[in-house]
């Protein structure tokens, strides 16, 4: 359980002369800065743009490296080691930057107790394929640490360390399972006939949510020393842990292990105890629409027009009327009118039959003829129009309606046959009902092409139907990630439908967003199937006129 690696090379050391290596690091345990459901694997989980998270987390660790001298005493080169390590991270886009503070609060050696910093590291991961959206998720992570450490211990390098992993995981039902495999840098140290050097390491991690609030996780570790044959240049460790959301944005973590393999750097015990922060997304504000006013235009006073002097009447003279002689009528014969009349041109007849997608007559469909004041009828009726051009619709609820423009000859029969495609838009009492899901890419807002047409629909129905007077958006995702991140992603998609609906005409103050996160799933079971219908975009009618 503990390295007695010396025990097991045949090599005795005198307690008095005990020497390490200065470039000699045994402390291997490096907590995650951001997994979900782990305490020391790593996972693929990428926080929306923007997002940062504080991580600080406390752990003892008893006996990662001691020997046993030829006389049988037993000599701890590490006996205690309290140590605080803070991280941080902030992601953009799909990478995420962290930091990394060891601090040293107490370390208690075959020399006595020391306080000090260790390696301070930066790290930096990229997402390639996020598991929402595939079977397996992938992701590549870099560390680098620089040779800070304060204190005279084999607990830090004195040169500049490289770590490079792969990082895989996927979802067994509810459980997450992640996978690292990677390679660490380190300067070469020898102690006695133990060479210490580069290193690969493989981590298998397990995350198990128990409830809505606490989940439960499973780390393996373990490093494997290049170019050494003995068996304490490969310590292996196991990590059992727990995790529970305390408040809205912190998670606390804690967990116990123990080394199960003789390697330098394996400790009889190890204790964890965290706490995280996550900030939420900032949602998307738009800004204030600023209506300039025009300063009221000055308004001259009207002119004032004095009526002019009236003249006084002229005396009128009455003269006699002078006395003319008619001369007596002369009657002349009309000529005779003749009236011009158009020639009558016979109407046409127009037949229209309505079928759907595999050709079955559809009778309960309207046919209307536009350009004309007749009323719709049923198919198959057989209408009289005057010769010309007309266009004809045929209408059917729940399905897309179907025009063709024809021309009536005269005196002649026109029969047309028109076919209807099921609408995936439907009104009902008491929301819009739609015959598929709207796709958006993954963790953004942003509409896929395949739903353009469904969003076309719904526009064209609350245009044909005024009646709605408002329509509410509603945003709904699966349970997986975080509840504060899926409360706002399903925010911005119902936001970002609500704008496509006001670009196809339909006016803004008819339709209200609102995300509900995960909070109301159609399945609550935990499966891949049940996310699927989970994830969706529902809209409900709120008030209806009543004119």
């Amino acid at each position: 359980m503990i390295s007695f690696f010396l025990a097991i090379c045949g090599v005795a050391l005198a307690q008095a002369d005990t020497h390490l290596p200065e470039d000699l690091n045994v402390q291997l345990f490096h907590p995650s800065i951001d997994a979900e459901q782990t305490l020391w694997t790593d996972d693929t989980h990428l926080a929306p743009d923007g997002t940062r998270s504080v991580r600080p987390v406390l752990h003892y660790t008893h006996l990662p490296l001691g020997y046993r001298t030829q006389e049988g005493d037993w000599e701890p080169l590490v006996e205690h080691l309290m140590q605080l390590d803070l991280m941080g991270a902030w992601t953009t886009g799909p990478i995420r930057f962290g930091a990394y503070v060891p601090i040293y609060l107490r370390s208690v050696d075959a020399n006595g107790s020391r306080t000090g910093l260790g390696d301070l590291a930066v790290d930096l991961r990229g997402s390639v394929v996020d598991r929402a959206e595939a079977p397996v998720g992938l992701a590549f992570a870099t560390r680098l640490s620089l040779p800070t450490t304060t204190v005279d211990a084999p607990l830090g390098n004195r040169s500049i360390g490289f770590e490079g992993e792969t990082i895989v995981d996927l979802e067994a039902g509810p459980a997450l399972l992640a996978f690292n495999l990677g390679y660490r840098t380190a300067k070469r140290a020898e102690l006695e006939n133990i060479t210490w050097n580069d290193q690969l390491f493989a981590r298998f991690g397990a995350g198990l949510p128990v409830s809505e609030r606490f989940g439960v996780s499973l780390d393996l570790a373990g490093h494997f020393n290049l170019f050494e044959m003995n068996r304490v240049g490969y310590p292996a460790e196991v990590l059992l842990g727990a995790w529970g959301l305390a408040a809205k944005g912190l998670t606390i973590r804690g967990g116990v292990g123990t080394g199960f393999t003789p390697g330098i750097g394996a400790p009889r015990l190890r204790v964890v105890l965290g706490i995280g922060w996550v900030s939420a997304p900032e949602p998307e504000v738009e800004p204030p629409v600023v209506v300039a006013v025009e300063p009221p235009e000055e308004v001259e006073p009207p002119e004032v027009v004095l009526p002019e002097p009236t003249p006084e009447p002229e005396p009128v003279v009455e003269e006699p009327e002078p006395v003319v002689e008619e001369p007596e009528p002369v009657f002349e014969e009309p000529e005779p009118v003749f009236e011009e009349h158009e020639p009558v041109i016979p109407p046409g007849q127009l037949v229209v039959g309505v079928f759907d997608g595999a050709g079955a007559p559809l009778p309960d469909a309207l046919v209307s003829v536009a350009e004309t004041d007749l009323e719709p009828v049923a198919p198959e009726t057989k209408m009289e129009l005057p010769p010309g051009e007309y266009t004809i619709r045929a209408t059917l609820p729940g399905h897309l309606d179907a025009v063709r423009p024809i021309e009536v000859p005269s005196d002649g029969l026109v029969r047309v046959e028109l076919y209807l495609a099921p609408s995936q838009v439907e009104v009902t009492a008491e929301r819009i009902e739609l015959s598929e899901l709207v796709y958006f890419e993954t963790n953004r807002a942003d509409i896929r092409p395949e739903s353009f047409l469904l969003l076309d629909q719904v526009a064209s129905t609350l245009l044909d139907h005024p009646d709605l007077t408002l329509v509410r958006v509603e945003g709904h995702t699966d349970s997986r990630g975080r509840a504060e991140y899926n409360l706002d992603l399903s925010q911005r998609r119902a936001a970002s439908v609500l704008e496509y609906l006001v670009e196809r005409g339909v006016e803004r103050e008819r339709l209200q967003a609102m995300g509900f996160g995960e909070t109301e799933p159609l399945d609550k079971r935990e499966t891949q199937e049940a996310w699927a219908k989970n994830r969706r975009v529902d809209l409900f009618i709120l008030e209806r006129s009543t004119e």
